[in-house]
């Protein structure tokens, strides 16, 4: 109770640009504002995609699981 989680998977993402990193920054923050103990994490990044992430910083604002599972698992 008064948790919600989403898992991104992003195993078909080739490139993300500037507005797809936004989506998921804004996602992040609508879902921490209305549950608390809400999460937004992704799954599967592609090398290049996983790269883009963290050239900008994004690996400290998402946790990054390399499968599903693993994601759902963390919750």
């Amino acid at each position: 109770e008064g948790q919600r989680n989403l898992v991104v998977s992003m195993k078909e993402v080739t490139l993300i640009s500037s507005s797809g990193l936004r989506a998921l920054v804004t996602a992040q923050i609508k879902l921490r504002r209305a549950v608390p103990r809400g999460d937004v994490v992704l799954s599967e990044l592609p090398p290049l995609v996983r790269e883009s992430m963290e050239l900008v910083g994004f690996q400290h604002m998402f946790q990054i699981f390399d499968s599903d599972l693993d994601a759902v698992g963390s919750f």
